[in-house]
């Protein structure tokens, strides 16, 4: 097996695979940054994530930190900043997908499926599910869904 990133990410397709509804929490979000999906298991992780939601096979709740995902899309070209942007507001559309951030950075990515969790400190599968999802209900029921303004934003802030 390869790292520990590996390892996350190979957990985490095991959860898609095995789940109707699943929770999300990253610092950076896959939906919405190319860069998140590169390497072998990010990518097959991230292509069935997508599949699961543009086909409605997964009700999932997704959790990102704006301060992080904001000063990593502000990194690329600007002409790709405005694709991440328009991927962004396309992810908005799924009924199925609930997107919200958080304006720190003061939480373990992690997956919570519905029989397993794995967080990225310790990307094996953790047995105290009950707690993960407690945690991810709190910090999920205090994030914003208020994306339309934080993309405005960002477009104008590199002239768009």
């Amino acid at each position: 097996m390869g790292n520990l990133d590996d390892k996350f990410y190979e957990n985490a397709v095991d959860i898609l695979n095995n789940s109707g509804e699943c929770d999300f929490a990253g610092k950076t979000p896959a939906l919405i940054l190319p860069k998140e999906r590169e390497g072998h298991w990010r990518e097959k992780y991230s292509k069935l994530l997508f599949s699961k939601i543009e086909n409605g096979e997964i009700k999932a709740r997704y959790l990102f930190s704006l301060l992080v995902a904001r000063e990593k899309i502000l990194e690329y070209p600007k002409e790709d900043i405005e694709k991440i942007l328009e991927n962004w507001e396309k992810v908005l559309q799924y009924d199925n997908l609930d997107l919200r951030f958080v304006n720190h950075k003061d939480f373990e990515s992690c997956i919570v499926g519905e029989d397993k969790a794995i967080i990225t400190t310790e990307p094996v599968i953790d047995e105290n599910l009950e707690e993960r999802k407690r945690i991810f209900n709190e910090l999920f029921e205090s994030a914003s869904s208020n994306h339309m303004e934080v993309i405005e934003d960002i477009r104008k802030e590199v002239g768009g």
